[in-house]
């Protein structure tokens, strides 16, 4: 009973002090700076995926691309060889 008493006596000198609220805000701001860390990595994750999209959707073409290139290619060398025989 006495222990619990002095920590409440010990709690009342703290909330007398303001040190409570100080470490409070303390705390709240450690939460915010980690909060907007967090917000930043987010953004810049996001960022990387739409690059990523980005550089997928021209490898995707420049594959089209590829295979319409081989295949009008194809179709001369065809037409080259028929023209030959």
């Amino acid at each position: 009973m006495k222990q619990g008493i002095e920590s409440l006596s010990e709690f009342s000198k703290q909330l007398k002090s303001g040190s409570i609220y100080q470490e409070i805000e303390s705390k709240l701001l450690e939460l915010q700076k980690s909060k907007t860390h967090l917000k930043q990595n987010r953004k810049t994750i996001d960022g990387l995926r739409e690059q990523i999209q980005k550089k997928e959707d021209q490898i995707q073409k420049l594959y089209s691309d590829i295979i319409n290139l081989q295949n009008k290619l194809s179709e001369i060398l065809d037409a080259e060889l028929n023209r030959i025989q």
